[in-house]
């Protein structure tokens, strides 16, 4: 088994999966194009951790916001060169798209950053 250096941990860990998920809903004329789905940076993961939670008074614990998929896909969601599709203050408008498609994405999203088996029970309030 090899040990890695830092140097080559870092020329090797950052490489990010990602998956295409098809759109459906976004198809002209019959076609059924495709939506990336990226597996996060540690530091976007971060980011996104903090964006994505809020604290529940009661438990005092963290809770997923009600809005938890759409924060998911607007930080997942990117270009086929790599870059975010979607700003931080595009929250409106991935809310807005269809609720089955952001599912989809979302599921795709969780699989790949290894956030949890259920994805229900990630959204529970």
């Amino acid at each position: 088994m090899e040990v890695l250096t830092k140097q080559q941990l870092l020329e090797r860990g950052r490489s990010l999966a990602f998956e295409d998920v098809p759109a459906p809903e976004c198809g002209l004329n019959g076609d059924c194009p495709t939506i990336r789905v990226q597996e996060l940076t540690a530091r976007a993961r971060e980011a996104w951790g903090g964006f994505a939670f809020e604290a529940d008074p009661e438990s005092k614990a963290n809770r997923a916001r009600p809005d938890f998929r759409v924060r998911l896909v607007l930080h997942t969601a990117v270009t086929a060169t790599g870059e975010r599709l979607f700003a931080d203050d595009d929250l409106d408008l991935v809310a807005a798209l269809s609720g089955a498609l952001v599912d989809r994405l979302a599921a795709a999203a969780i699989r790949l950053n290894a956030l949890g088996g259920d994805q229900d029970e990630l959204v529970k309030n």
